[in-house]
């Protein structure tokens, strides 16, 4: 199934990127507008299973919701030897 029918299909319009998940990757599908209750079934029924025998997991966003994640990076002791850059 190519995007252009998957988009009939769903009556929504959709974009890809070339992606290449590997098993226990999260793919989020991101929707714009909220989905008619008919679309959601749709997409639930017939894409999201696609995506899961690939090993992925899936979540689906709609109505303009955004997910970001901003891990926390442990900070390396300062080495006291190292030039310290200075503002001019």
């Amino acid at each position: 199934m190519n995007i252009q029918d998957l988009s009939l299909e769903l009556g929504v319009s959709l974009n890809a990127n070339v992606l290449q998940p590997a098993p226990g990757d999260l793919l989020i599908l991101k929707v714009e507008h909220q989905l008619k209750p008919d679309q959601r079934t749709k997409l639930i029924d017939s894409v999201v299973p696609k995506l899961s025998a690939l090993g992925c997991k899936v979540l689906v966003l709609e109505a303009g919701f955004a997910v970001q994640l901003i891990k926390q990076v442990e900070q390396s002791p300062v080495d006291e030897t190292a030039p310290v850059a200075q503002a001019h």
